[in-house]
């Protein structure tokens, strides 16, 4: 077998191992602890390999472990030693091995006593800091040794007949077993931490899930990918909040879908490690695609007792644009539409951010009462007005041209294309710039630069990866219109969206210029905080900018009345109050 952890247990046969004292070898002492730790499915140990630890083969005609003088499972590491000694001799007189017949290889430092009364989960270590492991390998190895004396004895008991069930089950009630509250879990296949308005999304969705769990008396975990290079580059690495245990996954594979096999397979072992050997369901789950909710929402009594599907993409609609060729895959297409609408009609609440995208929902026999619409905030501490506005009564010039800022990824639905070329029309007119910011695949943005340098505006586009939320606000200050060019597409007129980028723009009292679409129409109005245009049309950008030069009042008063409409509806605090309507909704608690 391949798997490490085997081929170091297969070095070290454990030929006996009693209930009070463990006898493990130092060398595979780790890998026992990592194999149960929920955190590392690459390091698990085999069901079977585990079975065959815990339940070590005993020679016939010899007197069962249970029946000689024991340990006491609370003493002092004196007592322990000494009694060990002892033992150890008289199982040397009995026929038992003796290579690894000693107490289990924890420092002496420590002192085993009993719990509190306080205590609210398992046994604690009076002066566990005086170990010399690293504070995680000795909460583990805590867990491990302390945990309910019945789950340690019945693995061997079980093999023999010698003990009545009557006397295991009075040895199961001598110590009595921690209560676990089912806990709630937040899945999502998204990067996290990292740039992308996703991940603005699933921190400030989570942030309020580990206040709401502590309140509860539950556990709260979330799930995700590790951040990305661009995440890693920024320091974006770690993230912690208070209430809630973050846990990336990997998901290796050369392309989405092998990503994705591999993402489930490493998130049902973590399932099964964290909650499967307890039998524990999550009260509930709440997760973002079918990409990690699907294999819980087609067995949904297995894992939880309640779905939440927050619809933020379908991939039916939305995969085409990023990998063109699987729009002609008729079969694929069948695939993802049926994994949809199990988990649509496997959910208990479904959560969308538009109007748009919730009546594709109730076409698709959502029904209403199962639907919830919360859409995106914007943090307006961070995205503030932080630069005097640009004075639009002055025509601009080479060394101060029209900055105008674009901030999105470069698929086609985004519309960058469209802004593209509205930078080389208006610069027939006027001396202009665009920036761009934002993720993109390689062959997009190679298909984008060429764009421009055919355009002849190449020198005046300048791209950006993408950076953190503070970064992005000063690109925000700088720039003197933003642009959301939004294609009249099945993504944004069947699926629909919240695009941040609205919200954001508003938000710095920047002067929007956007696509007239009814995912638009829902963020801004026309003439009172941005200024519409027709979708899919280079020239109707250009006109729109041209038109705050020809009225220098109109961009003052559009990034006002923007800046006022989302202090007053559009902070992250309103998505998250009608979050917890839903979870209370959902979880049958009163208000």
């Amino acid at each position: 077998m391949s798997n490490p952890a085997y081929s170091t247990f297969k070095r070290f046969p454990l030929t006996h191992m009693t209930p009070q004292a463990t006898s493990i070898p130092r060398a595979i002492t780790p890998r026992i602890v990592a194999g149960t730790a929920p955190d590392s499915p690459e390091s698990a140990i085999p069901t079977s390999v585990a079975k065959s630890i815990m339940t070590p083969k005993i020679p016939r005609n010899t007197p069962h472990p249970i029946r000689q003088p024991a340990v006491p499972m609370f003493c002092s590491a004196s007592e322990s030693r000494a009694a060990m000694a002892s033992r150890s001799a008289r199982t040397s007189e009995s026929g038992f091995s003796t290579r690894y017949v000693r107490p289990a290889r924890i420092p002496s430092a420590i002192s085993l006593r009993r719990p509190s009364s306080t205590a609210s989960v398992g046994f604690t270590c009076s002066d566990i800091t005086a170990c010399p492991w690293p504070l995680e390998f000795r909460c583990k190895i805590s867990r491990l040794f302390l945990r309910d004396r019945a789950e340690i004895l019945r693995p061997q008991l079980h093999l023999t007949n010698t003990i009545p069930s009557a006397i295991l089950d009075r040895m199961s009630a001598t110590v009595k077993q921690p209560e676990t509250a089912s806990p709630l879990v937040y899945l999502s296949f998204d990067q996290f931490p990292g740039p992308k308005g996703a991940a603005t999304h699933i921190d400030a969705f989570n942030r309020w899930l580990g206040t709401f769990a502590m309140s509860l008396g539950r556990e709260a975990h979330l799930v995700t990918l590790p951040p990305g290079p661009d995440a890693l580059q920024q320091g974006l690495s770690c993230w912690s909040s208070v209430g809630i245990t973050h846990h990336p996954l990997p998901a290796a594979g050369e392309h989405l879908f092998e990503r994705v096999a591999s993402y489930r397979r490493h998130l049902w072992h973590w399932w099964r490690q964290r909650f499967g050997q307890r039998d524990i369901k999550a009260e509930a789950v709440h997760f973002r695609s079918i990409f990690e909710g699907y294999l819980i929402s087609r067995d949904k009594p297995e894992y939880c007792r309640n779905l939440i599907y927050e619809v933020n993409g379908l991939p039916s609609v939305e995969l085409k644009y990023h990998y063109p060729r699987v729009a002609d895959d008729r079969e694929l297409m069948q695939k993802l539409t049926h994994q949809e609408q199990v988990c649509l009609d496997a959910a208990d609440m479904v959560i969308t951010v538009s109007d748009v995208n919730r009546n594709h929902l109730l076409a698709r026999g959502v029904p209403s009462e199962r639907i919830a619409l919360i859409r995106n905030g914007v943090d307006t501490d961070m995205f503030c007005p932080t630069a005097p506005p640009r004075d639009w009564s002055q025509p601009p010039t080479d060394d101060h041209p029209v900055r105008l800022l674009y901030v999105g990824t470069m698929t086609s639905w985004q519309g960058l294309g469209y802004a593209i070329d509205g930078l080389a029309r208006l610069r027939r007119d006027v001396p202009a710039r665009l920036t761009v910011v934002g993720p993109g695949r390689r062959r997009q943005r190679s298909q984008i630069e060429n764009q421009a340098f055919k355009a002849r505006v190449g020198q005046h586009v300048e791209f950006h990866e993408p950076v953190t939320k503070p970064r992005l606000a000063e690109f925000y200050s700088q720039a003197d219109i933003t642009l959301a060019p939004l294609t009249a597409c099945d993504r944004n007129l069947v699926q629909g969206c919240s695009p941040l980028k609205v919200l954001e723009t508003h938000a710095a009292g920047i002067p929007l210029v956007a696509s007239d679409l009814p995912v638009v129409r829902e963020l801004a109005t026309h003439d009172q905080d941005a200024v519409l245009v027709r979708p899919n049309s280079a020239k109707a950008i250009k006109d729109a900018v041209l038109r705050f030069l020809d009225e220098p009042s109109l961009a003052n008063r559009l990034s006002q009345n923007g800046r006022r409409r989302v202090e007053r509806a559009s902070g992250w605090r309103d998505g998250t109050d009608s979050l917890e309507s839903v979870y209370r909704r959902v979880l049958a608690l009163e208000h």
